[in-house]
Formats: C-alpha cells, sequence, structure tokens
C-alpha cells in the first residue's frame, strides 16, 4: 500500500485547500511527490510536529491557504492512500503514541477491567472479513493470555496492524500515562535540534491517474 501525506485547510463555509508534502532525510522536497510507507510517514512525524510543518511552509511561502490563515484549527494534517480507485484517509499519530512503551505499559498497567474493555473493543475488528489472522490471534490473547504471550502476538503483526493497536491501546491508558509519553515524546523533540526542518522544500497537488 502507498501512503501520501496530506495538508488541508477546511473552514466551514468558506474556502478548501488541499495539498500533498513529500519529504526525505533533509526535510521537505521541492516540486516532487512521492508516496511512503506508514512506517516512513510515522518516523517523519515523530520528528517534526504539524506545528513545526505549519511555520516552515508558511516562511517558505509555498502554499496559497497559509499565506494568511486565521485559524490553525482549520488545518488538518492526514495520511491518505487509494483503495479501489477512491481516495480514502488515516489520522496522524498523536504525539504521545510515538513515545508510548506498550510493552511497559502492558506488563505494569493491563488490569482485567482493562483486557475486558479492550477486547471488547476489539471485538469488531475480530469479526471483519479483512482481518488478519495474527490480529485474530493478537485480539483473543487480550482476554486470557500472559502479559508475555500478548506483546509476542503484538510483534507478529504488520507494521500497519500494530500502529492501530498502538494506538488504541493508548487512548484506554489513564491520562496521567497520556500525560507522561506527551512530555517525554516533546523532550525528545527539544532535545534533537538536528532534525530541524530545513527551510528549502515544497508542496504539489496530486491528481490520481485513472
Amino acid at each position: 500500500m502507498q501512503y501520501f501525506l496530506c495538508l488541508e485547510y477546511k473552514e466551514p463555509k468558506k474556502d478548501y485547500g488541499k495539498s500533498y508534502i513529500s519529504f526525505d532525510q533533509n526535510g521537505l522536497i521541492f516540486e516532487k511527490l512521492y508516496s511512503y510507507s506508514l512506517e516512513q510517514i510515522d518516523a517523519f512525524l515523530a520528528k517534526h510536529p504539524l506545528l513545526e510543518i505549519l511555520k516552515s511552509l508558511q516562511e517558505a511561502n509555498v502554499i496559497y491557504f497559509l499565506k494568511e490563515i486565521p485559524d490553525l484549527r482549520y488545518i488538518t494534517l492526514s495520511i491518505h492512500y487509494f483503495e479501489e480507485k477512491k481516495e480514502r484517509h488515516l489520522n496522524v499519530l498523536e504525539n504521545g503514541v510515538f513515545a508510548f512503551d506498550l510493552n511497559n505499559f502492558l506488563q505494569q498497567e493491563l488490569t482485567y477491567e482493562m483486557r475486558k474493555n479492550l477486547f471488547n473493543h476489539f471485538g469488531g475488528y475480530y469479526n471483519k472479513n479483512s482481518t488478519s489472522e495474527k490480529m485474530k490471534c493478537f485480539i483473543r490473547s487480550l482476554k486470557t493470555e500472559d502479559i508475555k504471550i500478548i506483546f509476542q502476538n503484538y510483534q507478529l503483526l504488520q507494521y500497519e496492524e500494530q500502529r492501530k493497536v498502538k494506538s488504541i491501546i493508548y487512548k484506554f491508558a489513564p491520562s496521567k500515562y497520556q500525560q507522561k509519553f506527551e512530555r517525554l515524546h516533546n523532550f525528545k523533540l527539544n532535545g534533537d535540534q538536528k532534525d530541524v526542518l530545513k527551510p528549502t522544500y515544497s508542496l504539489k497537488k496530486y491528481q490520481r491517474e485513472e
């Protein structure tokens, strides 16, 4: 599956704008469009949050709807892909998920009540024909298996499935733990100055070829 990083501007009853973002190890790329794996996009966003991307784009003045944006709440960043000639999208991960230590959390915080709630939540995926057997095995293990077995089953999943599982379990974590991983992620960003986006790159609109 090929994925694209997409920036959109949606203000109620007003204009709409949309552009795709290309990047490499040095930052965003000028006048080229590339597709990526989910893992590549997540690795990029783990180092470059939305506000940093928007600031760099505004300074470079390369996209029209960022020139005089009235409210950043109307700017969204999402991951797009094409399936059966239809454009679909996934949400980007919450910042805390990038630093979330799933194994440690399962060992220390997976209570009986949380097991039950997670199993019930994943039940919808279990009943889908498109759900892989490895994913079903992971879901079954949530109910009664040892933590070690649960995490081993998680490690057997494809990255796309791991991403979904990690994001969902993170949302079940108590708010104090979410805040902990949010702080940890921000600390890593602030301490790694070499990854600041360079001011030379651009965006380009993308039209899918039929």
